[in-house]
């Protein structure tokens, strides 16, 4: 498979090369999206996605069609709340607000609140979660990755994210793909794929070129690409008032000497 054979190439690239791997892509499928679903939290799940919004009096909970994107189930949050990452394990969605400092458990099939968890200390703000089946992985913006405890949530790690020994910030969205963190880096056109037990970046997709009907003229209004689901050797991918959902491939690899967002280039 296009998929698979290029998702362990990475490997091959030993830490004392000090290089950087970077995917090309190829679209796969094209799905709809809502232009009015400021994407921050992402899942897909058979023909269903699970989607959390953000932006203060429009953030939501939401149940959709994958197909045609219509509308099986939403719940609006507190007007005060700015919806984040959105998670699920062990049939429970987890959805982070930005900066209100708690987190949302629902019960998925019905949406009904179980319970509100105040962040602990560590964790000053929420932006992207995802799940292995065990634990929580949270993002806050900067560098670090948190690893929550569901069962109590306690923080009992902290990943710091790495590429040739520098510190990768502004991570955002989250997802676990086969035993790594794939994470959108908020404004940047790349995803990076995360080896959760050491944080360096095993590689990185360049997702340059992924745009139709314009997804890229908002960008600099925070219009960016967010949003990464796996769903059975599937990869899923979209951004804030997207109007497509695209399904990828990882295509050929290109090795680098030094990390493509170094300048800051990609973000303008």
């Amino acid at each position: 498979m296009f998929f698979s054979f290029f998702l362990y190439l990475p490997y091959f690239l030993t830490n004392a090369q000090e290089k950087v791997a970077v995917h090309d892509f190829r679209v796969v499928n094209t799905y709809p999206h809502s232009k009015q679903d400021f994407t921050q939290g992402f899942l897909v799940k058979g023909n269903s996605i699970y989607q959390s919004t953000g932006l203060y009096g429009r953030s939501e909970l939401q149940h959709l069609h994958l197909t045609n994107n219509t509308k099986i189930k939403s719940k609006a949050l507190n007007k005060k709340h700015f919806g984040e990452g959105l998670t699920e394990w062990n049939n429970k969605l987890f959805q982070l607000t930005w900066k209100e400092n708690v987190m949302m458990v629902y019960d998925i099939n019905t949406f009904d609140l179980i319970e509100t968890v105040k962040y602990p200390a560590a964790l000053k703000e929420g932006w992207g979660i995802c799940s292995d089946g065990t634990y929580l992985y949270i993002s806050d913006g900067s560098h670090k990755i948190y690893v929550m405890n569901p069962a109590d949530y306690s923080i009992i790690k902290t990943i710091l994210v790495t590429s040739l020994g520098q510190r990768i910030t502004r991570i955002n969205e989250l997802e676990w793909v086969d035993g790594e963190i794939w994470a959108n880096i908020w404004y940047a056109h790349y995803i990076i794929r995360i080896d959760p037990s050491t944080g360096k970046i095993n590689s990185w997709v360049n997702l340059t070129g992924l745009e139709q009907d314009g997804e890229y003229s908002s960008w600099n209004a925070g219009e960016v690409l967010n949003g990464i689901a796996y769903d059975n050797g599937k990869i899923y991918v979209t951004g804030k008032n997207w109007a497509h959902i695209y399904e990828i491939e990882l295509g050929k690899i290109t090795v680098l000497e030094q990390i493509p967002i170094n300048s800051r280039k990609d973000l303008k």
